[in-house]
């Protein structure tokens, strides 16, 4: 059963509220974690879609009854606070109730492609589907880029759950096999300072998406901004697109507006 713990956030912009939603862990057994995966979810009453934000760094924020700190959405606060000219979607940030991968490596980001991490996923996308009944859209920023990429490279049926994919400031190491047919939008800044998070790459993985998509695959490049603090956490860098936060909330929006 889905626990809906509390009922904030009231006056923001266009958004109508926000609740803490805990969603049971879909998997039992005695090497899965018990604990309820958390969500934070804010509704739009004129959304077009549910936009499902999988968060980078560790994946872990602490997101939990009573503490709905929308600010841990960082360049997404602006699509979930409903600014420039008010968003046109739902938003749900998923959080993990254990730390699933840090930035500075590459040994730990298997546990983004573990089956409980995606289990999850799935049954945050089956709660939001029924509860909205509109199109569900993932974004997966930074790490949480490469979760996006296991959830999709786990099996073709998970393809079929969405309405399309956003990678966001992607990790280097994120790929995608076999063919997809999906909305796919890549953002990247392209002066961003983490070297776990490179534009080159970023481009390159739009072009091999290309080839692999019948569906629309769009590259948006992020300019301009502020750079300061430590180049994949701060944000304050050009990672978490600091001081550009319309272009991506526009670039966002408009790209599910028109699919």
């Amino acid at each position: 059963m889905i626990k809906i713990i509390a009922t904030l956030l009231i006056g923001i912009s266009s958004i109508s509220f926000g609740e803490i939603i805990s969603i049971p862990n879909p998997n039992e057994g005695f090497f899965y974690p018990k604990e309820d995966t958390q969500t934070i979810y804010l509704s739009n009453k004129e959304s077009i879609a549910s936009l499902i934000f999988l968060p980078g760094g560790t994946g872990s924020f602490g997101t939990a009854p009573g503490k709905p700190e929308i600010e841990k959405f960082f360049a997404l606060t602006s699509i979930a606070k409903g600014l420039n000219q008010g968003a046109k979607l739902d938003f749900v940030f998923m959080d993990s109730p254990y730390e699933l991968s840090p930035m500075n490596t590459k040994s730990n980001l298997g546990i983004r492609s573990m089956k409980d991490h995606l289990d999850r996923i799935k049954s945050v996308i089956k709660t939001f589907s029924q509860k909205t009944q509109k199109p569900v859209w993932l974004i997966g920023h930074s790490n949480g880029a490469y979760s996006l990429s296991s959830f999709l490279n786990q099996s073709p049926e998970n393809q079929k759950m969405i309405k399309g994919a956003i990678f966001s400031g992607g990790r280097s190491e994120r790929f995608l096999k076999g063919e997809f047919n999906l909305s796919i939008l890549i953002l990247h800044h392209e002066s961003d300072p983490c070297p776990h998070t490179n534009y080159e790459s970023a481009k390159s993985f739009y072009e091999d998406i290309k080839k692999q998509n019948k569906g629309r695959t769009e590259f948006v490049t992020i300019v301009g901004g502020t750079n300061s603090g430590e180049p994949c956490f701060s944000t304050g860098s050009h990672h978490m697109y600091s001081g550009s936060y319309g272009q991506f909330t526009e670039s966002v929006v408009k790209f599910i507006s028109e699919n």
